[in-house]
C-alpha cells in the first residue's frame, strides 16, 4: 500500500518529523503503520473520519510525540 512506501522511506530519515494527515481518509491499519516511526514529534490528524480508540492506542508508540491534533474526529 501506498502509506506502508512512505512509512518506508521516512524511517530512513535522521531528525524528528512533523507529519500532517488532516482530512484524510487514514485507517485503523494505516495509524498502526505509523508505529514504526518513532522521530514523530508532531501529528496532525484533525478531520480524520474513522480513527477510533484502537488506532490512537497505535499511536502510543510514537515515544517522542509532543504534539497530536485530533480536532473534528469521529
Amino acid at each position: 500500500n501506498v502509506l506502508a512506501l512512505y512509512v518506508s522511506k521516512w524511517k530512513e530519515q535522521q531528525g524528528f518529523i512533523n507529519l500532517n494527515l488532516s482530512g484524510s481518509h487514514i485507517t485503523q491499519n494505516g495509524l498502526k503503520s505509523l508505529q514504526v516511526l518513532t522521530t514523530i514529534a508532531k501529528l496532525n490528524l484533525s478531520g480524520c473520519r474513522g480513527i477510533h480508540d484502537l488506532g490512537i492506542m497505535y499511536l502510543t508508540a510514537l515515544t517522542n510525540l509532543k504534539n497530536l491534533n485530533l480536532n473534528d474526529i469521529d
